[in-house]
């Protein structure tokens, strides 16, 4: 991994869906972005961060989440996750996250990432299916 350091920022951006919804997970008639959503778009912001820094053989995975959900966002409204680079330890790395949707923040927390090498992360993964 190339070398960064704090202050570094990226943010996604997407319309509200159905499929990102609550009631899509089965939480009936609650047609809002849903928290596991919103913090996805969190993790895809924070990813975004050090994507640019990263090896061929290398991706991030979310280790730890500190995460509020403010404020309802309903399907058909627009949502902005953004991300900073607060803290970096080895191949571990801390981010202050925020979502806003066309009228107001609607979550707000931290989120840790590590590196991973692919190919060992994988490895592992499988071994645990023998």
């Amino acid at each position: 991994m190339k070398d960064v350091k704090p202050g570094v920022k990226a943010s996604v951006q997407k319309q509200v869906e159905f499929e990102d919804s609550a009631a899509a997970l089965g939480n009936e008639g609650i047609k809002v972005l849903s928290s596991p959503a919103m913090i996805l778009l969190m993790e895809l912001a924070s990813a975004k961060v050090l994507t640019p820094y990263l090896e061929e053989d290398e991706r991030t995975v979310g280790i730890a989440f500190d995460i509020r959900h403010m404020a309802p966002t309903p399907v058909g409204m627009n949502v902005v996750a953004s991300s900073e680079l607060v803290e970096t330890s080895g191949i571990k790395f801390k981010f202050h996250v925020e979502v806003l949707d066309d009228m107001e923040k609607i979550g707000e927390g931290t989120i840790s990432m590590a590196v991973i090498k692919m190919e060992r992360f994988l490895e592992g993964a499988i071994s645990k299916k023998l």
